[in-house]
């Protein structure tokens, strides 16, 4: 039985743009903005993309008061293991102090342009103890602009996602295959050495 990845993401997409939220914030990269602008991609109606940002909007915000809430009682861990880190001591030095002072526009940047840095955002938040009320109003004005942006796009852009879509399953089935070879490779690649092994004893 032939497995169709771009149908069975297309199927479960729903329910991948309420589960993946929650994983992203805690600091996973799941290409969750690339779902999102698939979504887009299937909206026909007005309504029904008004509806999907509403949604998307909640539930990131959802999402984002979580991480908040474990900055809140377990930031200082948190923050530590980044501050040790290679990869992100330059990254929590240089924006303890920014978002500090410009929580707001440090939101709205972490949800437009700067993604990756997003969960960071919400830990420091949480564990600088900036009111509830203030991170909510904030973070509701940057999911709706972000939510906005990225299912607009895929609205906006639905003829090349379906494009896009017909190369990525095509695509899918190259790697497969390639994968297979690999593997086929790696363990005749073994039998062959372990022929030649033999041989010399």
């Amino acid at each position: 039985m032939e497995l169709d990845y771009i149908s069975l993401i297309e199927e479960n997409l729903e329910t991948i743009l309420y589960v993946f939220p929650f994983i992203t914030q805690l600091g996973l990269p799941l290409g969750l903005s690339f779902f999102a602008m698939l979504h887009g991609s299937q909206i026909t109606t007005t309504s029904e993309i008004i509806s999907a940002i509403i949604i998307f909007t909640l539930t990131l915000t959802i999402a984002d008061l979580l991480a908040y809430t474990i900055g809140k009682k377990y930031g200082k861990p948190i923050i530590n293991f980044l501050s040790n880190r290679k990869s992100t001591k330059k990254h929590i030095t240089k924006l303890f102090p920014i978002i500090s002072q410009n929580y707001f526009y440090s939101l709205i940047l972490t949800r437009t342009i700067l993604l990756s840095l997003a969960p960071i955002t919400n830990y420091i938040l949480g564990y600088q103890n900036l009111k509830l009320i203030k991170f909510l109003k904030a973070i509701l004005i940057s999911e709706l602009i972000y939510s906005s942006l990225i299912i607009g796009i895929g609205y906006i852009f639905k003829d090349t996602w379906e494009y896009i879509l017909n190369i990525l399953e095509d695509f899918s089935y190259i790697i497969i295959t390639l994968l297979i070879l690999f593997f086929l490779i790696k363990e005749l690649h073994k039998h062959i050495k372990k022929h030649h092994l033999n041989k010399i004893n």
